[in-house]
């Protein structure tokens, strides 16, 4: 699994924890479930701590919570699914979320230009080879002017 973050192509130092797991040291997601359930355990955790976010999840729920979160994960189930453009921007203008804001799921090479565009800063690839992980990469270059 590729990451692409901030225009570049890096290993993921985040492990993704389970609702039922353990929490281990280091920079950890958490499911929004398991944030809402054991928040108090998580405030007190050493590393970071980012939040994987479903579209069913109510993200109204976590308003109060965004200066917890280094990481926000948007989870895209189907990538004709478009509501977590408006909420990476809803994060990034309204709500001023200066951590990376990570998209993850089924979106498409074609969409990571609009992503970005929104506030997204990172990329998570699954089953891409480093070329199609490189054709991605560039993708966010594609388009030097926007009518928008």
């Amino acid at each position: 699994m590729h990451l692409i973050k901030n225009r570049e192509i890096i290993t993921d130092s985040w492990t993704q924890i389970a609702d039922d797991t353990i929490i281990p040291d280091g920079d950890i997601v958490v499911t929004y479930n398991r944030w809402l359930t054991d928040k108090e355990t998580l405030l007190n955790h050493a590393g970071a701590i980012g939040v994987s976010i479903n579209i069913e999840d109510d993200l109204d729920a976590l308003l109060s919570d965004l200066e917890h979160f280094s990481l926000i994960a948007l989870n895209f189930a189907v990538f004709t699914d478009g509501r977590n453009f408006s909420r990476a921007q809803l994060l990034r203008d309204r709500y001023q979320f200066k951590g990376e804001i990570r998209a993850t799921g089924d979106f498409h090479r074609d969409q990571v230009y609009y992503l970005s565009r929104v506030g997204f800063n990172a990329f998570v690839l699954t089953n891409e080879d480093d070329s199609q992980a490189e054709g991605v990469l560039s993708a966010l270059d594609e388009f030097t002017v926007y009518y928008q």
